[in-house]
This record gives structure tokens, sequence and C-alpha cells, in this order.
């Protein structure tokens, strides 16, 4: 994958991370709720979480779109995918059922496709950081 092709996936990553971050911060108390009901988090970390998830997913979205700052992006971007992944599919194999919290403002029921969808993502980061990193 050239140049062109890197510059698709972070666009299109962040395209995702923006919904995202967008949907979070316009219903945080359905974050927070699917943090608490669905993950098990203790309510004082969602208070937390319901800020530092969504700005960190709009700061990565928004390092992916600059060329000078997309290497910077991917790594932030990697690694809160690769969180994402590892709890929503800790969640799925437990049992867990409701809401992912993934989208904010819409709802989506934590499922194996919720966990392909989150491993599917955060590997494309990992594999476009790596490329980029040569």
């Amino acid at each position: 994958m050239g140049q062109a092709g890197t510059t698709l996936v972070a666009f299109a990553l962040a395209a995702v991370l923006t919904v995202s971050g967008l949907g979070k911060i316009a219903r945080p108390v359905r974050f927070r709720s699917a943090l608490t009901v669905t993950y098990g988090w203790p309510p004082r970390f969602t208070v937390i979480a319901a800020r530092v998830v969504p700005l960190s997913e709009l700061g990565g979205a928004t390092l992916l779109m600059w060329p000078t700052a997309r290497t910077l992006g991917l790594l932030l971007t990697s690694g809160l995918l690769v969180a994402m992944s590892t709890l929503t599919g800790a969640a799925w194999a437990a049992g867990r059922k409701g809401d992912c919290g993934c989208w904010g403002v819409v709802q989506e029921q934590l499922g194996a496709r919720t966990v392909a969808r989150d491993v599917l993502l955060a590997l494309v980061s990992v594999a476009t950081l790596a490329i980029r990193l040569g």
C-alpha cells in the first residue's frame, strides 16, 4: 500500500472516529450507561471515560487528517481501537449483553458483529501504522 492507500485508510478511520466521538459527546449518559450496564464498570470511572474516550477519538481523527501528524494519529488510533476491541471482546466472551455504546446516539447490541468490526478496525489501523513506519 502506497501513500495514497495509507491516506485513504487514514481518512476512513478519521470518519469512523469522528462519528463515534461526536455521538458519545451528544449522548454522554447513554455512553456512561453502556459502560456500567454492558461492561460492568463502576459509575465513578464512567464519568471520566465519557469525557476521555470521545475526545481521544476526535483527537485521533484530527491527527489522521494532517500528513505531518498522521503517524501520531495512527499510533493514538491503534491504541484506542485495540483497547476497544479488547473491551468489547472480553465483555462478549463473558456473555454480557446490552448496548455496546460504540456510537453514542445509535444503540447497537454487543455481539459478534460488534467485536468483529472493532477487531477489523484495530487491525487496519495497526497495519497502516506498521506500513507507515516502514
